[in-house]
């Protein structure tokens, strides 16, 4: 099946699917296991050393971001998704990591769009990144931690 063709499926399905009750529900719960009390110590130990070893420093996070999310209504889901992964906007970007089992006929596997683009060194690609390794700078303004905060909606839909 075409990588393509199977995206724009599913995307176009989830946006379709997205009723009012539905958003409420994934909304509620994405909030309710952002404000979940960590199982134990371990787990708020390693959770406050990801921020100092990612050198974000915002140890309340988790509350910032169901803060944030409370006041996310649908339409504006559906417009960063318009926005940032419908495959016509401008600002389109997106990662799809293609897997293929070992019976796969390669030549048609290998056959893509113009529109995708192989990252072939891993490595140069991330250093590229004005985000790597450590996003706290972007994560500061404002602007930026609202489109993260979209991104994380819209993934937990799929």
């Amino acid at each position: 099946m075409d990588m393509e063709f199977l995206i724009t499926k599913i995307c176009s399905h989830l946006l379709q699917g997205l009723y009012d009750d539905s958003f409420e529900n994934y909304r509620a719960g994405l909030i309710a296991k952002l404000l979940e009390k960590d199982p134990s110590l371990h787990y708020e130990t390693n959770r406050f050393w990801l921020q100092i070893t990612d050198k974000m420093h915002m140890f309340d996070y988790a509350k910032r971001e169901a803060e944030q999310l409370r006041s996310i209504q649908k339409e504006e889901v559906i417009n960063w998704y318009k926005t940032y992964l419908q495959q016509s906007s401008p600002k389109c970007r997106r990662l799809a990591i293609c897997v293929w089992g070992c019976n796969t006929d390669l030549k048609e596997a290998e056959a893509r769009p113009e529109s995708v683009k192989v990252i072939e060194d891993l490595a140069a690609f991330k250093m590229s990144s004005e985000f790597y390794p450590s996003i706290s700078e972007f994560l500061m303004e404002t602007e930026h931690f609202e489109v993260l905060l979209f991104a994380r909606f819209y993934l937990r839909l799929l």
